[in-house]
């Protein structure tokens, strides 16, 4: 127990949640799920880091979002891979941005 709380509390007591569908349990699974989804839609392609490795890192995002619960359609992970690439200053990779970002506006396949 951290000395901050033991004033507060002065029993360590463990409560498993045996029904999957109980208030805590859901209630941790809320919190997991928005922590996962919060790190995958902030994720941002480093300036010296090269377009296969930052995919690498954007699929294993998404992965674990995923696997927290959360489910993304292929427009949102579009625009979540062109929002995290768009601080990138590398001109062949702005290109490609520009590129992709223009034909996500027209509403084209990407």
């Amino acid at each position: 127990m951290f000395k901050q709380t033991s004033t507060v509390f002065n029993q360590e007591v463990i409560v498993i949640f045996k029904d999957p569908s109980c208030v805590g349990n859901r209630a941790l699974f809320i919190l997991v799920n928005a922590k996962v989804d919060n790190y995958f839609r902030n994720l941002r392609m480093l300036s010296s880091e090269t377009a296969t490795h930052f995919l690498r890192r954007f699929i294993i995002g998404r992965n674990q979002a995923e696997l927290a619960g959360n489910s993304y359609d292929d427009i949102q992970l579009v625009d979540f891979l062109l929002s995290a690439m768009s601080s990138i200053t590398n001109q062949a990779y702005m290109t490609n941005l520009s590129v992709f970002q223009m034909k996500r506006d027209d509403n084209q396949a990407v």
